[in-house]
């Protein structure tokens, strides 16, 4: 899976899927992208954070994250998401 300023591209053999605000992406400008040991998807974007499970989008919702460009996103062994905002601050999910 990709992030771009058009969503999520994902690749299934020779075919390319696309993934946007229609499909239950928060925004379609992704930045970050991390895949945790269930394998859910973590997007972070300029509207705050999606997960994507294979079948389900869920929006995170913090005050801190909403409407926040997420920059980066990180997953340590325990499964803790680290979530880096535009202010240079990292957060723990």
């Amino acid at each position: 899976m990709f992030g771009t300023t058009g969503g999520v591209l994902k690749v299934e053999g020779s075919s390319w899927i696309t993934y946007t605000t229609a499909d239950g992406l928060v925004d379609n400008h992704v930045y970050a992208v991390a895949i945790d040991n269930q394998g859910n998807k973590w997007f972070g974007t300029d509207g705050g954070v999606s997960k994507f499970d294979g079948s389900k989008w869920t929006h995170i919702k913090r005050k801190w994250i909403t409407r926040n460009f997420i920059s980066s996103i990180a997953i340590d062994k325990k499964g803790n998401k680290w979530i880096g905002v535009k202010r240079r601050r990292c957060h723990k999910i």
